[in-house]
């Protein structure tokens, strides 16, 4: 369905998310589509996901970023640390109970 009312799955990952308040826009949609996606929903936003953990030397790395919340926090989260950030590009957004697994810390 083009609605999206009968997707069966249970993470979804959006590619390329950059502006905030797109984002927000986004999330709010997923929650008006129904009973799956919800204000309580998990999700992540992973900034320069191929980027450094930790600064180097040379400055020159892009370094990864993680924020995590649910679909109706996650935002106003972002904002709360950074009052003027009106961006996260690049990054990739996920939905979903996978975005809480911390595969960082295996």
């Amino acid at each position: 369905d083009n609605n999206g009312e009968h997707w069966d799955v249970d993470t979804l990952v959006f590619l390329m998310i950059g502006r905030l308040d797109k984002l927000e826009a986004l999330c709010n949609l997923l929650i008006s589509r129904g009973e799956k996606w919800e204000d309580t929903t998990p999700c992540a936003v992973i900034q320069n996901a191929g980027g450094r953990r930790e600064k180097d030397d040379s400055g020159s790395q892009k370094i990864q970023r993680v924020w995590r919340g649910t679909l109706g926090s996650l935002v106003p989260t972002i904002r709360k640390e950074d009052k003027t950030r009106t961006s996260v590009s690049p990054a990739v957004f996920i939905v979903g109970a996978t975005c809480e697994l911390n595969f960082l810390s295996y």
